[in-house]
């Protein structure tokens, strides 16, 4: 999924690179309307010029106490800072970790440890992602 969202943030940069080109193309040539409804995911050409919001897309990141985690989270941060929310999760165990001090972490959340009540984490990441209606 991370992938996938990989691939439109950099069909987003092709899009603002590329706007110069668009600039010179002659009226109604449908170049900026295709890729206006590419980037809004199916919608209809006319609804992607009124929208003028982009789709805001979340992503639940588990083991916060962990530098890899928070280099994940910058590095999609960094993909499209308007459009992505980083949600960090960490056990309670670990609850004061630097990571959820960054500026690219949304939110911060702690559950329970799954080695010890894996009922109980399962529970606590699905009411997390409804609470954040987590995408990703």
């Amino acid at each position: 999924a991370a992938f996938v969202y990989c691939k439109e943030a950099c069909a987003s940069r092709e899009t603002a690179t590329s706007s110069a080109e668009e600039a010179k193309s002659p009226p109604g040539s449908g170049k900026k309307e295709d890729k206006e409804a590419c980037a809004s995911k199916g919608t209809s050409k006319e609804e992607a010029k009124t929208s003028g919001k982009k789709e805001v897309i979340t992503v639940l990141v588990t083991g916060a106490k962990m530098s890899k985690s928070l280099h994940l989270a910058r590095c999609l941060k960094r993909a499209d800072p308007e459009r992505v929310k980083i949600v960090l999760i960490e056990i309670e165990k670990y609850w004061l970790s630097g990571s959820r001090f960054s500026n690219v972490v949304d939110f911060f959340e702690t559950v329970s440890n799954p080695r010890t009540d894996p009922e109980a984490y399962h529970r606590d990441l699905m009411a997390l992602a409804v609470k954040h209606d987590v995408d990703v």
